[in-house]
């Protein structure tokens, strides 16, 4: 990954992520592995008088199957020391082969939380609303498995609430819910 500072406040982000699967099907020749690479980009606005925000895009490129591009975007804002509420969104993409089902996975996911810190005297309490979308696409196998194809939809949503209390500098208690 490298990282550029243009200002005090702004700062971009590039890198690569390479990844080799070998498939488990038929013999063992080279020709049965796929490489992924996944160029990505992303651009950081950080503490601009209480607001970070950070967009990037991910290009998902198999050598044997798919092309997928995914954004992210983030932000929270900080109007008082003890208070940050935050937003975030993504697209995410995973290749069949990588999940041993050989179906493409989609996603969406997006989250909206307030945190507050120190209403209580060392006390960390977070409140968060989230959504996951994921499509599974059973498209291809419909003709040589006898399996009807389509698409698979799941929703996953929630709140999720935590509590952190710091009894000390290396030591704390945390609890969730969801």
């Amino acid at each position: 990954t490298w990282a550029y500072r243009f200002a005090p406040h702004l700062s971009i982000q590039a890198g690569v992520n390479v990844q080799t699967f070998i498939l488990a099907v038929g013999s063992r020749r080279e020709e049965d592995s796929t490489t992924t690479y996944s160029p990505l980009a992303q651009i950081k606005l950080e503490n601009w008088n209480g607001l970070d925000i950070q967009a990037g895009y991910r290009w998902y490129t198999n050598t044997s199957f798919s092309n997928q591009l995914t954004p992210s975007f983030a932000a929270s804002y900080t109007p008082f020391d003890k208070i940050t509420v935050h937003a975030s969104f993504a697209e995410g993409f995973q290749d069949g082969f990588e999940v041993a089902d050989f179906f493409d996975q989609t996603s969406l996911y997006y989250n909206a939380g307030i945190q507050l810190r120190d209403i209580i005297p060392k006390t960390t309490i977070e409140a968060l609303y989230f959504n996951s979308d994921v499509e599974v696409d059973r498209r291809f196998i419909g003709a040589a498995d006898g399996f009807a194809g389509g698409f698979d939809n799941v929703r996953i949503q929630g709140i999720e609430l935590s509590t952190t209390v710091q009894v000390n500098d290396k030591f704390a208690i945390s609890s969730f819910y969801n």
